[in-house]
C-alpha cells in the first residue's frame, strides 16, 4: 500500500511536470506555440547565456511598437515607478522643489524637507554619500525620491552663510500637484479659474478643496481651465464631471466588437454649485480633458472657448505584470460623448476628432503658447519663502507671471454678460 502512496505521488509530480506543460501547448494556438519556442531556442542554446526577464520584456516592447499606436506603449521597470506617479498625482519624497544646478528652490509647507529645515538657495552637496557636483537635476530628483517609510541622507550647504550641514529626511508621499492654479481673475465680479493639469487618483479631491477655495471668496462664475492637460485616468475625469453634473452619463466606450460600456456621474459627488462655467481647451487638450468637457457642453452645464482639441478619443487598457516589472497599455476602444460623438481624429483618419468651441479664439502663436503652458504648469511660491526665493532668482519676481491670454479674456467676457455686477 505505501508503495502504491508513493508511486501515486510520484505519478501526480510527473503529470505536472511533464505531461502539464506538453497539455498546455497542445492547447495553445500555432502562434502562440512559435513565440513559446523561440524563446526556449534561445534560452537554452544562444552562444552566451542570455537574462530570461530581459528577453522577454524584449518581446513584449517589440509587439507594443509593432502595433503602430502612438497612444499604445510599454512601460519598462525603470519607468514603473514614475507611471504609478503620475497616476496617483502622489510620489515618494521629500516634498522639495529643486532647481537646476542642485539648489532648493523651496519646501513644500508642511512636508518632510520643511520640517528638516531646508530653506531657499540651500545646495545639495551629496545624497546618501555620493556627490551631487554636476549631477542633472533629474537624476538628483530621482536618487532622492525612493520607497516609502524610508530615509535619505543629504549634504548641504546653506546659501545664507555657507554653513555645510547634514540632514536625514523621511520620505513620504507627497502630492503632485494635478490642479494647478485656483485663483480669482476678477476679484470684483468674482469670477474665479482652476486649472486643472491632468487626472490623477488624487485630482477629484484637488478639485474639491480648490473650489471650496474659491467659493469661500464668493465665487459667481468659473473658468474651467483645461488646456495643456493631456488626459490620465478616466475614472479621475469622471467623476471631476460628476461635480459640475448631477448623475447621468459622462461618456460610452465603445469598444471591439461594438461592446459598450457607460461612465456615469455619482450623484453623491455632485456639488450643486449654480455657477456659470465656461471650459477652455485648446490644440493641446486631450482625451480626459475632452471627455469631461464634453460630457459637461452635452449635460448643459458649461460652454466651451478656445480652439479645437487635440482630439485623442481612444482609451487603453492598462495590465500590469508584477512578476515581469512592466506595464502595458494599448488602445481598447473609443470614446462616445453623452451626444452620441466620437471625439478620436488621429487613429482614424476618416474621424473629424477633436472638439469645436462654442466661443472660437484664433490660436495663438508658438511663442505665446510656450509663455501660457508655462504660467499655467507652474505652481505659486509659498509666501512664507517668497521674499528669500526672489532675492536669489530675480526672475521671480513675477513668477509665475500672466502673459496676455486672448482666451480667458474672452471667457471672461462671456461670464460677465450673466454674472451680476457688483454693488454697492
Amino acid at each position: 500500500m505505501l508503495l502504491g502512496i508513493s508511486l501515486t505521488g510520484l505519478g501526480v509530480v510527473l503529470a505536472q511536470a511533464v505531461f502539464g506543460p506538453v497539455l498546455a501547448r497542445s492547447l495553445s494556438s500555432t502562434e502562440e506555440q512559435i513565440l513559446s519556442d523561440v524563446h526556449d531556442r534561445l534560452v537554452d542554446d544562444y552562444v552566451v547565456p542570455l537574462n530570461e526577464q530581459e528577453l522577454m520584456r524584449t518581446g513584449v516592447r517589440a509587439m507594443i511598437e509593432a502595433l503602430g499606436d502612438e497612444y499604445s506603449s510599454f512601460v519598462g521597470p525603470d519607468e514603473v515607478s514614475t507611471y504609478h506617479e503620475q497616476s496617483s498625482g502622489r510620489l515618494i519624497g521629500i516634498g522639495a522643489i529643486i532647481a537646476e544646478g542642485g539648489r532648493v528652490r523651496y519646501p513644500q509647507p508642511g512636508g518632510p524637507a520643511e520640517r528638516a529645515g531646508l530653506r531657499p538657495g540651500d545646495q545639495i552637496l551629496a545624497v546618501d554619500g555620493e556627490s551631487a557636483e554636476g549631477m542633472d537635476v533629474d537624476v538628483l530628483v530621482a536618487r532622492i525620491k525612493g520607497e516609502p517609510r524610508t530615509t535619505v541622507h543629504l549634504q548641504l550647504r546653506r546659501h545664507r552663510d555657507g554653513e555645510i550641514f547634514a540632514v536625514e529626511i523621511p520620505r513620504e508621499a507627497v502630492p503632485t500637484g494635478t490642479v494647478g492654479r485656483a485663483e480669482m481673475l476678477d476679484p470684483a465680479q468674482r469670477l474665479g479659474r482652476i486649472h486643472i493639469r491632468s487626472f490623477a487618483r488624487s485630482t477629484p479631491q484637488e478639485l474639491d478643496a480648490a473650489l471650496d477655495q474659491l467659493l469661500e471668496q464668493g465665487m459667481q462664475g468659473l473658468v474651467l481651465d483645461l488646456r495643456f492637460n493631456r488626459g490620465g485616468l478616466l475614472d479621475a475625469a469622471v467623476a471631476c464631471a460628476a461635480r459640475f453634473v448631477e448623475g447621468g452619463v459622462i461618456c460610452t466606450l465603445e469598444g471591439r466588437g461594438n461592446t459598450h460600456q457607460v461612465r456615469r456621474a455619482d450623484p453623491d459627488d455632485y456639488r450643486d454649485l449654480d455657477l456659470p462655467i465656461v471650459v477652455l481647451l485648446n490644440e493641446h487638450a486631450a482625451s480626459g480633458s475632452e471627455v469631461l468637457a464634453a460630457a459637461l457642453r452635452d449635460r448643459g452645464a458649461a460652454v466651451i472657448a478656445g480652439d479645437r482639441s487635440y482630439g485623442k478619443g481612444v482609451y487603453q487598457q492598462v495590465q500590469k505584470y508584477e512578476d515581469g516589472d512592466f506595464v502595458i497599455k494599448f488602445t481598447a476602444g473609443y470614446y462616445v460623448t453623452p451626444a452620441g460623438r466620437i471625439i478620436e481624429g488621429h487613429f482614424d483618419p476618416r474621424m473629424p476628432g477633436g472638439i469645436e468651441p462654442d466661443l472660437p479664439v484664433p490660436p495663438q502663436s508658438f511663442e505665446r503658447q510656450r509663455l501660457i503652458m508655462a504660467a499655467l504648469q507652474q505652481d505659486p511660491i509659498p509666501e512664507a519663502y517668497r521674499d528669500e526665493a526672489v532675492a536669489i532668482w530675480e526672475f521671480l519676481e513675477n513668477y509665475p507671471a500672466h502673459p496676455t491670454d486672448p482666451a480667458t479674456n474672452h471667457a471672461l467676457a462671456a461670464l460677465r454678460t450673466v454674472v451680476p455686477p457688483p454693488t454697492g
